[in-house]
């Protein structure tokens, strides 16, 4: 015939689906076999709008576009509209409140003192009682503020905050001296720290306050001296490579003078981990060097060792993804020494030292204690790998893990088969278990309060509160309201893609 056979599509068996302009001018529905294809079966009758885009599920269901309508087809029934409602945007123009509850929160932060949590919903920063049953917002605005951390005094939060065309780093303070928590102050000041029209975020306080590390251009480390306002680079441009916001990672030693960072070290996707000085001067080490992928580093045991995740022993996808453990390399023989002792010998020692620590109280009863300091590390690097100890005793899809103060017991949030869970092993005996059962479907953070006595947990977009005594779980009752402008917030967005894609993908060169 004088027509057209388009879009034919595999049936059942031998038959075949397709459209055809068969019987009049416009395309329709046919079914045909293999075994006689010259006999047709017409199952759509449209005499006006031809039937475009055929497609067919494994259930067999048809679907295909006719007249504006998305319309599916059951053989042997008749053609189903898809009924859709598209919302138009006028109607999302006004201002509304909106419920906050603990759920769907991107960011957690722990104060130091471990009395208050800060935390992200929807990219504003809400502050709340380690019960979440006081709950204030800090932040209003239809952008993003996250990467957020708390001051060692406790009485500001620095963050990340993308405005005027670029990322700066700002601060929130308690402005009042007689209050103590964000969640119960009355006024919040809202101070610039740094900004200039680079992107500068991820800030994160030195132990001593003094400084913040953070990253200019997504992959550039610099060390700002609050006192001097002087900035340094530890890590320079063309080390690292930001494949996303936020997935760059570095930490303060707790003499504030060093700084242990995740590092491409000019490669991409895996990384290694780096030691560099907070003051910009020497060579940065790699403590790593193992090809595989080495990250969040964290001090332990008061910068006597290091922590961190590595992939060298788990399962690998070959894209992206893999299994790791947790390594701890220390920075002390002694330490590492006294680290490896079987329980019975560490028992004894810590017997002895108890006995040791009472003779020189007695002796000492009348002097006057001395406030402590924190002392200059002495960091020991030659023959580290000497020094190298797994924690783990198995591999696991891991998302962050935490070391008790004195090293004796790790945990971690980790995915074995179903969901993620709280894990704790003591690394001396190798005795693991489940802490506490969350069955997450995303992983998240851990923080641990100033006493070691509680663990709180960002997981699945809900942040709970687990005790280490005996692994009850207790999600934050969080309750507030927020102020929701869906117009500003849709405009914030596109300029947050638009400077994406100018900034990470467009290359006029």
């Amino acid at each position: 015939f004088n027509g057209n056979d388009l879009e034919p599509v595999w049936g059942k068996g031998e038959n075949y689906y397709y459209l055809s302009e068969l019987n009049d001018n416009n395309l329709n529905v046919f079914q045909a076999g293999l075994s006689d294809p010259a006999q047709p079966k017409q199952l759509t009758f449209y005499k006006k709008n031809p039937v475009r885009g055929l497609s067919r599920s494994d259930k067999g269901r048809l679907c295909f576009t006719q007249g504006g309508r998305i319309v599916t087809l059951i053989p042997g029934e008749k053609p189903a509209t898809v009924p859709i409602t598209i919302q138009a945007d006028f109607a999302q123009q006004i201002t509304r409140t909106m419920m906050v509850g603990n759920q769907h929160i991107s960011e957690m932060a722990l104060s130091p003192d471990g009395k208050e949590v800060a935390f992200v919903y929807r990219g504003d920063i809400y502050a709340t009682s380690p019960d979440g049953h006081t709950t204030k917002r800090l932040t209003n605005t239809p952008y993003q503020e996250r990467m957020i951390q708390f001051s060692p005094d406790g009485r500001s939060i620095i963050y990340s905050v993308e405005k005027s065309g670029s990322w700066d780093i700002d601060k929130l303070h308690i402005a009042n001296s007689k209050e103590l928590y964000f969640y119960a102050s009355t006024i919040v000041d809202n101070i610039p720290v740094i900004a200039t029209p680079a992107d500068e975020f991820q800030p994160v306080y030195s132990p001593d306050g003094k400084k913040i590390a953070y990253l200019e251009s997504r992959n550039i480390l610099k060390v700002y001296n609050t006192e001097t306002k002087k900035t340094v680079t530890v890590i320079p441009k063309g080390v690292n490579f930001s494949y996303s916001d936020g997935d760059q990672y570095f930490t303060w030693s707790p003499d504030s003078k060093w700084l242990l960072a995740q590092s491409n070290e000019g490669t991409f996707v895996r990384s290694e981990v780096d030691l560099v000085k907070a003051d910009g001067s020497g060579k940065r080490v790699n403590l790593t060097q193992s090809g595989f992928d080495d990250r969040r580093p964290k001090w332990g045991m008061k910068g006597k060792m290091m922590a961190w995740i590595s992939n060298s022993e788990g399962m690998k996808n070959l894209a992206r993804g893999s299994q790791g453990d947790v390594y701890a390399l220390f920075f002390s023989q002694k330490a590492f020494d006294k680290f490896i002792l079987s329980k019975q010998d560490y028992d004894l020692l810590k017997e002895e030292q108890k006995k040791n620590k009472a003779d020189e109280k007695k002796e000492n009863s009348g002097e006057k204690k001395a406030k402590q300091k924190t002392e200059p590390l002495q960091l020991n690097l030659k023959n580290r790998d000497s020094r190298t100890k797994r924690l783990t005793i198995n591999s696991s899809i891991l998302s962050d893990f935490i070391l008790s103060k004195d090293g004796e017991k790790l945990y971690y949030l980790a995915k074995y088969e179903k969901g993620f869970d709280l894990w704790e092993t003591e690394p001396r005996t190798h005795k693991t278990k489940v802490l506490a059962r969350l069955n997450s479907k995303s992983g998240g953070r851990l923080a641990i309060d100033k006493s070691g006595k509680n663990i709180f947990v960002l997981a699945g977009g809900r942040i709970s509160k687990v005790s280490v005594a005996n692994g009850k779980v207790s999600p934050l009752a969080i309750r507030a309201n927020m102020e929701w402008d869906p117009a500003a917030e849709r405009a914030y967005i596109f300029e947050h893609a638009w400077r994406q894609v100018k900034n990470k993908l467009f290359d006029p060169n």
